[in-house]
């Protein structure tokens, strides 16, 4: 058994994308410090993009990848003044709590099957034990997010969802 972990700082403020990427989604001169940050953000988002193919091929090479567990999650989103506030931890709007999440399986199981429902980046580390045939550990409230592919709309799979942000301890 293999497991890796890999966490990207990027895209992470300070925004400062490597080269080619800094310059990928160029500010015009007359663009606002708001425009030419969320252009540096989009540069560290494309470089990451582009780096993923890059693992995955090396996990190909090392005959890894076809009985790999694999998921693609982001911690958290960025805010741009959509609400008023700037990048994260001020707010509890969309942009900064929807983030993606892309499993792979072993096997290809599951393959292509794609879950409209709402899940919680907790529940991965209990999905991941469910996978392999161990249990999460106690205490953890975490669940399964398997029942979403395999028991049809996912009806066993009903945790509570909510989210908590204390600005007075910031």
């Amino acid at each position: 058994p293999l497991f890796l972990y890999t966490h990207p700082r990027d895209p992470h403020p300070p925004y400062e994308p490597l080269p080619p990427y800094d310059t990928r989604f160029r500010p015009e001169p007359a663009w606002s410090h708001y425009e030419k940050t969320k252009a540096l953000y989009d540069g560290e988002i494309a470089y990451n993009d582009a780096e993923i193919p890059n693992l995955l091929d090396r996990l190909e090479q090392e005959g890894i990848a076809s009985n790999a567990l694999m998921a693609f999650v982001s911690d958290h989103g960025e805010e741009f003044f959509e609400h008023g506030s700037w990048e994260h931890g001020q707010t509890l709007y969309e942009e900064q709590l929807a983030v993606p999440l892309i499993m792979t399986f072993p096997g290809g199981v599951h393959a292509g099957s794609r879950v409209e429902r709402p899940a919680r980046i907790t529940d991965l580390m209990a999905t991941i034990a469910d996978v392999v045939g161990t249990a999460a550990p106690e205490g953890t409230g975490a669940e399964s997010l398997l029942p979403l592919l395999t028991d049809g709309h996912g009806a066993s799979y009903s945790p509570p969802f909510y989210s908590h942000l204390d600005l007075a301890s910031s």
